[in-house]
């Protein structure tokens, strides 16, 4: 008796430690106007962090519960037939009990891959999580996650697991492929070591779209591939024009010598698209083309509103072959074209005069107004990391960039100090 006694103690006691603990930790997640983050969680709808009040207010703290509710493996949802029943499910949300009771796993992991999403560089805490989310075979939204490991860098222990997740992506929609393939296209030289026999064989895929992101990953590895030739000849040679383009741009990055290639670089030369125009420009300089020839190419292009940005970057990397079109760059860096990006490719200009003779006042007003005062944040995000891989030229514009380590948004904070990092200037 006293035996079933002490027993019936101890499971009262065990029950009562595990409610106290359940409370306890549920008194640890975070949580905004009454809401919690994982109830934050299932109002993110977007990859934009602002669209959600409560994460955004709660922030980073947020991502290892995200990380938690990305390893969901089943709910209680999933587990009691009961609880799928409307009346429960109504009580459940009058109750407001724990996203267990009223969503299934798939739900709750597709929510936290977008929440995750909406944090970017701030969630690479939950790489593990990520990892293991890329590699489910099924019931997973592989594209998000993918996208995530992209916003992240992806950073150099992500590659291996985007190779293994390749074949994967055969199953679905062909966009999850081309995304994969995209963002290993941002991993370095560390990504085209591991990944160029699945990147060369994308050339031949049976959509187009994976074979131009197949080639403009190439172009963006910038590393030899001599068994990529024959496949980007075949593509620079299709009907296809995007496709094509795409082509010359990893040609003129894998080789310097391609004869084959130069009936299909003067075809694109002759298109109504100023931006393939410039391509072909480039590409055919990188592979033994006249300079001053694309020079006069890409001058032109400086009053085109759609190739004004690539065409002053590829003037700069003529370098001083481009010196004579410094003062064009320097009008195409004030003139307002109504581009979309207007203020990007205007900044394009002025990097350009940097690279082609140095100092230039001028140039350093156009970029630090690109990075104080544009509204949009991508373009002051993207501005400010560039102007870190200038170097010493990027010396004049250290107050610019730790002005922009104050910006309003988190992402531009964030690319301003990385590139007072390269620049090796302290920063707080």
């Amino acid at each position: 008796m006293k035996r079933r006694f002490a027993i019936g103690l101890g499971g009262v006691i065990a029950v009562l430690l595990g409610v106290l603990l359940l409370f306890t930790f549920s008194e640890r997640v975070p949580s905004h106007q009454g809401k919690n983050v994982y109830e934050w969680m299932l109002e993110q709808n977007s990859s934009a962090l602002e669209s959600n009040p409560g994460l955004t207010a709660i922030g980073s703290n947020a991502v290892p519960f995200l990380a938690h509710a990305l390893r969901t493996e089943q709910t209680m949802h999933d587990r009691y037939k009961w609880v799928q029943k409307g009346w429960f499910q109504k009580l459940a949300k009058k109750r407001n009990l724990s996203f267990t009771w009223r969503n299934p796993a798939e739900t709750v992991r597709r929510y936290a891959a977008w929440s995750l999403l909406a944090f970017g560089f701030e969630s690479k805490p939950a790489l593990p999580e990520l990892h293991a989310e890329l590699l489910r075979v099924e019931d997973t939204d592989r594209q998000r996650v993918v996208h995530c490991l992209s916003e992240i860098g992806p950073a150099p222990e992500s590659i291996p697991w985007l190779v293994k997740a390749f074949p994967l992506t055969t199953k679905e929609d062909y966009v999850v492929r081309h995304d994969l393939i995209h963002a290993l296209g941002r991993g370095g030289t560390n990504a085209a070591r591991m990944a160029m026999p699945l990147v060369i064989e994308s050339l031949s895929d049976s959509q187009w779209e994976v074979r131009s992101v197949a080639a403009q990953t190439l172009a963006r590895w910038a590393q030899p591939a001599s068994d990529a030739i024959p496949p980007l000849l075949s593509l620079l040679n299709s009907t296809n024009e995007n496709a094509a383009m795409s082509a010359a741009m990893a040609l003129g990055k894998i080789t310097n010598h391609c004869d084959e290639a130069l009936p299909g670089l003067e075809r694109l030369t002759g298109s109504p698209n100023d931006f393939t125009r410039t391509v072909a420009a480039i590409t055919a300089w990188r592979l033994g083309g006249d300079a001053e020839q694309t020079r006069q190419t890409l001058e032109g292009m400086l009053t085109s509103r759609k190739a004004r940005g690539a065409a002053a970057d590829y003037l700069g990397q003529l370098g001083a072959a481009a010196k004579s079109s410094v003062p064009a760059l320097l009008n195409a860096s004030q003139a307002n074209l109504g581009a979309w990006v207007e203020m990007y490719d205007r900044a394009q200009c002025a990097k350009a005069v940097l690279r082609i003779q140095g100092e230039s006042a001028e140039a350093y007003q156009i970029l630090e107004e690109a990075i104080t005062s544009e509204s949009n944040y991508w373009i002051r995000g993207t501005v400010v990391s560039q102007i870190g891989e200038l170097g010493a030229l990027a010396r004049p514009l250290i107050p610019a960039l730790r002005k922009a380590l104050n910006d309003r948004h988190r992402e531009v904070r964030h690319q301003a100090a990385l590139a007072l990092d390269r620049l090796d200037v302290e920063h707080p």
